[in-house]
């Protein structure tokens, strides 16, 4: 089973206060940070693939908050 789901479109506008967009924002960094030793530890390739994608999906999803975070809020995702 897929870790993954590709959307098609998916475009959404959430307005979060700052203090809430910083609480989003720590939830990702401690999911990137939980990710390489997952990463480092499975032994199913499928499944290290999956994670590394998640990981390269966390970090973007970071780097868009830091750098915009209406644009984190409004882009096209994958989901669960």
């Amino acid at each position: 089973m897929a870790i993954f789901q590709k959307v098609d479109v998916m475009s959404k506008t959430l307005k979060l206060s700052e203090v809430e967009w910083e609480v989003v924002s720590e939830l990702l960094e401690h999911e990137r940070g939980n990710l390489p030793p997952e990463i480092h530890h499975t032994d199913s390739p499928k499944v290290h693939d999956e994670l590394r994608k998640r990981l390269a999906m966390v970090s973007a999803l970071l780097e868009r908050m830091k750098s915009d975070p209406a644009e984190a809020a409004a882009g096209s995702c994958a989901t669960r």
